[in-house]
């Protein structure tokens, strides 16, 4: 019985490690020698980013190319959570990182038309632009 249990005990931790959350990748590529703000939690902020399949040379998409930073409150849970988990927290205006989003907390099985195919990972290039402080939509 002892031996039982230890096994169902032994399974249950192996399951519980196995299916965590899954964790955003965080490389700083920049980071400006002054930073007088950071991104919290709720901060409406502007960032740049270009948006990449890893392993694919071309963009799906980039701000740059669209002519204007993209608009997000931190933490709101708008367009995907890869966004949400901790990944542009901290940042301050002018730095860049490279974040590795896992599917699930991306495009998932559906993907991205036939730009993300379903279950990829995805890679962005982010750099934060400033703060609309005065212009925070009710979310």
């Amino acid at each position: 019985v002892m031996l039982s249990v230890f096994v169902f005990l032994l399974i249950f931790l192996i399951t519980i490690s196995a299916s965590s959350d899954p964790i955003v990748g965080i490389k700083i590529l920049k980071k400006p020698k002054e930073c007088p703000r950071k991104v919290r939690d709720r901060d409406y902020i502007l960032m740049h980013y270009v948006a990449r399949v890893p392993g694919h040379d071309k963009p799906f998409y980039s701000t740059y190319e669209a002519g204007a930073p993209m608009p997000l409150i931190v933490g709101s849970g708008q367009y995907f959570q890869g966004f949400h988990r901790g990944a542009l927290i901290g940042m301050c205006e002018k730095e860049v990182r490279q974040l590795l989003i896992p599917s699930e907390l991306a495009f998932g099985k559906a993907g991205f038309g036939d730009k993300v195919p379903p279950n990829s990972d995805v890679e962005y290039t982010v750099k934060i632009t400033g703060w609309l402080d005065d212009q925070v939509p009710n979310y």
